[in-house]
C-alpha cells in the first residue's frame, strides 16, 4: 500500500485536472496503481484493517526519539542539521539501540519520509477573503452549561460556518483532538447532506502540527479528508481575519443561544443531534444577509448545491493503538483510567480504538472485547 502522502498527491493532481500520464510522470507509479487510488473512496481504517495491516519494525521504539531530534534541529544553524548517518550513530551509541547497528537504511528512509511530509504544505500562503458557495470555516469555542445535578460545567463546542450564506451549525464535543474534530465534521456532513469542498481550519489545532511555515496533518485526519474529498486549508499564525466568519459565529452563538446556559441532557450525542445542531442552523436563518439582500435560508440553497456528495460508507472515526496488558489482564490509559479485561487477556497485546465519545478494545485479530 502507498503512503498517505503519495495517495494525497494522486488525489490532488487528479482533482486539479491532471491526466494519469502526468501523474505517472510526477510520481513514478504505474497507471494501474494510479487508477486504483483515483477510484478509491473508502479511506476509513477500523480495527480489523488495522490488525491486518499492522507490521512491526525494529525502528518503531525509536521513532519518537528521531522525531524529537528532527523537530529540535529547526533551531540549529542550517549547516549543522543532522544527517541520517549521524542519527544512526546517535541511536546506536547514545540510546543503546544495538538492534539497529546494521539498519542505517531504515533510519535514512524514515528521516526522508519525515521531511517529505513536512514539505507537502510548504509555505504559509495567503487565504482568500472572498467566499463562494460550498466553502466552510470551523473553530472551537467554550461555554458553561447546566448539568443534570444543577451545577455549572464548562464544555467545548465546535462550529462550522458558511461565509457565503452566513449560516452556521454547532455541537458539543469532549475535546479538541483529532478524533473530536473528525467526529464533529462527520456529524455536520450528515446533517447538511453533503461535504463542503473547501474547509478552513484554525492554526493546525487538533488535526495537525505546525513546524514554522509547514503544516503536517495527522494520519487520521488525512484519511478522513481523502475519504470525503475536501480541501483543507489552515489559517496563518496571528491571522484571525482569514476565518473571521466562524470566529464571529463562535461569539454570536455563545451570546445569543448559550446565554443563559443551556440545560444538558445525556447522552450528549443525542443532545447535539436533537437540540444543538438544529437550533443553531435555524438561528437567524430568515434574516436578510447584511450585504446580499437574501435570507440565510435562500443563500444556503446555493451552498447546498455546491456541496460534494457523501460517500456510500461513513468514515470510522477512531485512532487505533496497540497496548499491552499486565498479569491480571488490565491496561492503563494515559489519562490514568484502568481497563480490566480479565485474566484471559493477561500479558497480551490488544487494539485500543479511541473515538471522540468512547474507547473500544479489540483482540489483535480485530475481534471486539468491550467498550
Amino acid at each position: 500500500m502507498l503512503k498517505m502522502s503519495q495517495i494525497d498527491t494522486i488525489k490532488n493532481m487528479w482533482r486539479d485536472g491532471r491526466s494519469k500520464a502526468e501523474i505517472k510522470e510526477v510520481t513514478g507509479l504505474d497507471r494501474k496503481t494510479i487508477s486504483k487510488y483515483i477510484n478509491k473512496e473508502d479511506f476509513s481504517k477500523g480495527p480489523e484493517m488495522y490488525a491486518k495491516e499492522q507490521r512491526g519494525s525494529k525502528l518503531d521504539p525509536y521513532k519518537h526519539i528521531i522525531d524529537e531530534y528532527l523537530e529540535k534541529q529547526s533551531e540549529y544553524f542550517h549547516k549543522q542539521r543532522l544527517t541520517a548517518l549521524r542519527m544512526h550513530e546517535i541511536l546506536v551509541t547514545k540510546h543503546k539501540a544495538k538492534e539497529l547497528e546494521h539498519s542505517y537504511i531504515l533510519v535514512r528512509k524514515y528521516m526522508k519520509s519525515w521531511r517529505n511530509q513536512r514539505r507537502r504544505n510548504n509555505g504559509p500562503g495567503t487565504l482568500k477573503l472572498v467566499w463562494h458557495p460550498g466553502e466552510a470555516q470551523v473553530d472551537f469555542g467554550e461555554a458553561d452549561f447546566i448539568d443534570t445535578d444543577g451545577s455549572y460545567v464548562r464544555k467545548k463546542y465546535f462550529v462550522m460556518s458558511f461565509p457565503h450564506s452566513n449560516m452556521a451549525i454547532y455541537e458539543i464535543l469532549p475535546g479538541e483532538n483529532g478524533e473530536c474534530v473528525c467526529q464533529g465534521l462527520l456529524d455536520f456532513f450528515m446533517f447538511i447532506g453533503g461535504v463542503p469542498y473547501l474547509i478552513v481550519f484554525d492554526n493546525a489545532t487538533g488535526i495537525a502540527k505546525r513546524y514554522a511555515n509547514i503544516v503536517q496533518q495527522s494520519e487520521l485526519f488525512t484519511r478522513f479528508r481523502l475519504h470525503y474529498g475536501f480541501v483543507a486549508q489552515f489559517a496563518n499564525v496571528r491571522s484571525g481575519w482569514e476565518k473571521g466568519n466562524v470566529e464571529n459565529k463562535v461569539g454570536t452563538l455563545r451570546r445569543n443561544r448559550l446565554s443563559p446556559p443551556l440545560e444538558l441532557a445525556y447522552p450528549l450525542q443525542d443532545f447535539n443531534r436533537n437540540v444543538m445542531i438544529p437550533d443553531s442552523f435555524a438561528f437567524r436563518a430568515e434574516e436578510l444577509h447584511y450585504e446580499k439582500g437574501k435570507t440565510g435560508t435562500e443563500l444556503f440553497i446555493q451552498d447546498r448545491k455546491a456541496l460534494m456528495a457523501l460517500p456510500a460508507k461513513p468514515f470510522h472515526v477512531a485512532r487505533i493503538d496497540t497496548m499491552r496488558t499486565n498479569g491480571t489482564g488490565c491496561f492503563r490509559m494515559e489519562s490514568g483510567h484502568t481497563y480490566v479485561l480479565g485474566s484471559g487477556y493477561a500479558n497480551d497485546a490488544v487494539l485500543v480504538s479511541r473515538g471522540a465519545w468512547e474507547i473500544s478494545v479489540y483482540t489483535r485479530g480485530g475481534e471486539f472485547i468491550r467498550t
